[in-house]
């Protein structure tokens, strides 16, 4: 993953509460996020996550166990699959562009599927869907803000810092 993409996975909200209740907070460490099954009781149908192609081009993986919209170097979904069932959803969302529209539509999907997001930028944190909550989580994981809207400035993809 690219120091400028931020990666979400997305998981079930059921499965995230039946482990750690209803905390608005749950505290989930790397052992609890490689051990539990997230999948194992749900099922979305993979035809789905098609609502992602209105803006990211559906591409072929390395893995043909992998469903891929987007590039990986850029905004992405990937779909983890095991015999034909997701074991594992994730996005990753390039910084240096605009993805209001993709972001939406994140939520959106995230609502109707009634999904969470695990953030792993700089610790293991659940994030309710919902656009300020998801760019305030973007926010906190760059270390450097300024420093960050210069080199975007530098590549021609932002407008600098205000």
């Amino acid at each position: 993953m690219a120091i400028w993409q931020h990666k979400l996975f997305l998981l079930p909200k059921e499965e995230l509460e039946s482990y750690f209740g209803n905390s608005a907070e749950p505290n989930i460490n790397m052992t609890d996020f490689d051990n539990i099954d997230w999948w194992k009781y749900r099922e979305i149908n993979i035809e789905a996550f098609s609502v992602f192609s209105n803006v990211l081009k559906k591409e072929d993986s390395w893995s043909k166990n992998i469903i891929q919209y987007g590039n990986l170097d850029s905004t992405c979904i990937e779909l983890i699959l095991e015999n034909s069932k997701i074991v594992e959803a994730s996005t990753r969302i390039d910084l240096r562009k605009n993805n209001e529209t993709f972001i939406k539509i994140l939520m959106s999907f995230a609502l109707n599927n009634d999904l969470v997001f695990l953030s792993c930028k700089k610790k293991l944190n659940i994030v309710y869907p919902n656009e300020h909550n998801i760019k305030e989580e973007i926010k906190e994981s760059i270390v450097d803000y300024d420093t960050f809207l210069d080199f975007l400035d530098e590549e021609g993809n932002g407008n600098g810092s205000d």
